[in-house]
């Protein structure tokens, strides 16, 4: 029960994200069993693609350099920043917790207005298979992310014992504490952050280095350019 207090935002919102999909897939009950078979799987992975595109745009143009009649959301995630920052990157204050999560109705509106969309140009089974891959990224991300900020997290220490997930938990955490302390890099939350490296954001590693355009040196400060111009996100962080 204390866990169940402790999390609850985020077990709220992981279930808001998925029982759309569910309610959606209850009204095709003929076809929902091809949504992970054959071409459905070629769907899902579009979805995945499609949100993981999505995240980072969001993320960096909407959250970052801020739209003019989404401020509140700006405002939001600023606080986000300022509130997991350096010492204080990880916590267990459940008051600082339950403001990790995104609002819980933000995602299934989202889906729905997809699910109308994509109803226009694609069959059931096709639709159901996209927005699988949509949610299943999404609620990976809540996830990873929220506990991601927990101090020594239970997840943490069982995502530790499989040796392949555990490095690419260390390259997410590595690659998110760097997004908090330079925020106009490295603005994909999840692996395998595809639209971070197409658009040279991508700052972890050594290999990336000097690939990144947004990094001027080994010890990766803010160069100036692009999101820290014109009183921007990385401007009010500092």
């Amino acid at each position: 029960m204390d866990a169940w207090r402790r999390h609850r935002h985020l077990i709220g919102t992981s279930i808001a994200a998925i029982a759309p999909w569910i309610g959606l897939a209850a009204l095709y009950p003929d076809t929902a069993p091809r949504v992970f078979s054959g071409i459905g799987i070629l769907w899902l992975a579009l979805g995945i693609a499609y949100t993981h595109a999505f995240e980072y745009a969001y993320h960096r143009w909407v959250m970052h350099r801020g739209v003019k009649f989404l401020r509140g959301i700006q405002r939001k995630h600023l606080d986000h920043h300022r509130l997991f920052h350096g010492d204080h990157f990880t916590t267990r204050d459940p008051s600082a917790l339950a403001k990790i999560t995104g609002q819980w109705f933000l995602f299934p509106t989202a889906l729905l207005l997809h699910y109308a969309m994509l109803r226009l140009l694609l069959a059931p089974p096709e639709v159901l298979s996209f927005l699988a891959g949509v949610v299943l990224d999404y609620v990976t991300f809540e996830v990873t992310h929220y506990f991601a900020h927990v101090t020594e997290s239970r997840f943490d220490r069982l995502v530790r014992r499989v040796p392949l997930v555990r490095g690419i938990r260390d390259l997410q955490l590595a690659h998110h504490r760097r997004h908090h302390e330079t925020p106009d890099v490295d603005f994909n939350f999840n692996p395998p952050f595809a639209v971070d490296v197409a658009l040279k954001t991508f700052c972890v590693g050594r290999l990336w280095i000097r690939r990144c355009g947004r990094c001027r040196d080994r010890s990766l400060q803010v160069s100036g350019s692009g999101e820290s111009r014109k009183g921007s996100f990385v401007a009010n962080t500092t």
